[in-house]
């Protein structure tokens, strides 16, 4: 799971995993010159259809870059004639599940941007647009693309995977939950493209236990965050709130109950320690350190992040706080830094920030001058490109305070 949020390159673009990675995925387009770059969609798309096969798909391994970053991808590709009989707005949606045993088990993703919208089950979905049934590819065109590092099967070892990958009507959008559709309705094509794959850590099924207490931990962290300047907000409130709803949604019955009331007592409990001065949270880190994988610990960052950026404001001291928990989990800082722009691109740009040019840039105390100027160089490079990327709104606004921020403090270290 080294690689998890590099990924929110892509989803951040983990981003980075609601990240940049979602600008990748956003289009088939964006995917076919962004994955691998073979020419632009729509020429592609022009191409004459003479001689064309019926539409196909097949994975292949491939490398993504990112940012200095290299992670391996399941690359998925089509070709051919689209099947449709008249034009359609349409998009492409890949689920992926485990079919090592009697019954197909949904692979989760640690990542929200290829999560579904109400379970943690793992999707993307590439917006295709109009198509017609005169157009296609003649050659393999890049779709979308599956990272291994993001997924968490039920079981560790070698598993039998099978990916769905589903063309569907965006204007009669199939109903798919857990990865399972219960209709065809909106569905125009689909195809399983079997694989098989090594997992190195256990299988969400397999650490159940432990799952349990590393989630409760994710909760007691993120509260020492939330609580670092001393409130709980009822905008951070929420946060925690939707956080286990969507923890709890895949389980039923009994087992759901059980989750629950370990996560609200967490939260609880967390909350009246740090109000009591009784909450101690390197003893958690140091538990979290010994049972959780690298999967729970990105999610507990993304929970920070999330708190973080509840009132819509980027607060040093939450940011310090962040920081320090990363740092002392183990995980790579580049990631964390694509991660927090993505947060601070969906700011309340109007909102004062409280934090300093150095905790909004990632400048480092210890940095010599040499190296804050590079790394301002490289933060200029990546939020001018974001401009250039985002529409007029809240997120375009903000990548150009980040570039004004950036002016800033060339000026403070010239």
């Amino acid at each position: 799971m080294e690689g998890i949020l590099a990924i929110i390159a892509i989803f951040i673009g983990f981003a980075i995993f609601r990240m940049v990675i979602s600008a990748i995925f956003t289009t088939v387009g964006a995917a076919g010159k962004t994955l691998v770059g073979k020419g632009d969609f729509k020429q592609n798309m022009e191409l004459g259809f003479k001689g064309m096969q019926s539409f196909d798909v097949q994975v292949i391994d491939s490398t993504f870059e990112s940012d200095g970053v290299s992670l391996p991808i399941k690359q998925i590709q089509c070709k051919g004639l689209f099947p449709v009989s008249k034009p359609v707005n349409a998009s492409v949606v890949i689920s992926i599940f485990d079919a090592s045993g009697e019954e197909l088990v949904p692979i989760l993703a640690a990542i929200e941007n290829f999560q579904e919208e109400s379970s943690p089950a793992y999707q993307t979905i590439s917006e295709v647009g109009l198509i017609k049934d005169n157009q296609g590819f003649t050659h393999w065109v890049n779709l979308g693309g599956v990272f291994p590092e993001i997924l968490e099967p039920p079981y560790s070892g070698n598993r039998d995977i099978k990916i769905i990958v589903r063309l569907v009507d965006n204007n009669n959008f199939p109903s798919i939950h857990h990865g399972f559709n219960h209709s065809n309705d909106g569905i125009l094509w689909q195809k399983t493209l079997p694989i098989s794959m090594y997992f190195k850590d256990k299988g969400y099924i397999e650490v159940a236990d432990d799952r349990d207490e590393s989630k409760a931990l994710s909760i007691k962290i993120a509260m020492g965050v939330a609580m670092s300047d001393g409130s709980l907000d009822k905008e951070e409130a929420e946060v925690f709130k939707n956080w286990i709803v969507k923890s709890i949604e895949p389980f039923t019955g009994s087992r759901k109950i059980e989750l629950k009331d370990i996560l609200n007592s967490a939260l609880k409990d967390s909350f009246a320690s740090s109000r009591e001065g009784t909450f101690h949270l390197d003893s958690y880190l140091a538990r979290m350190n010994k049972i959780a994988d690298k999967g729970v610990k990105y999610e507990t960052i993304e929970l920070c992040f999330d708190i973080m950026a509840a009132d819509g404001v980027a607060d040093s001291k939450e940011l310090d706080a962040i920081k320090s928990i990363a740092t002392y989990l183990g995980l790579n800082m580049e990631e964390i830094s694509k991660m927090r722009d993505q947060r601070i691109v969906n700011l309340n740009s109007e909102a004062e920030s409280a934090s300093s040019l150095e905790d909004l840039l990632g400048i480092e105390a210890d940095w010599s001058t040499k190296d804050i100027k590079k790394h301002l160089r490289q933060e200029f490079q990546k939020w001018n490109n974001r401009l250039n990327a985002l529409e007029e709104g809240e997120q375009r606004d903000n990548a150009q305070l980040m570039l004004d921020r950036i002016s800033e403090a060339r000026k403070k270290y010239q």
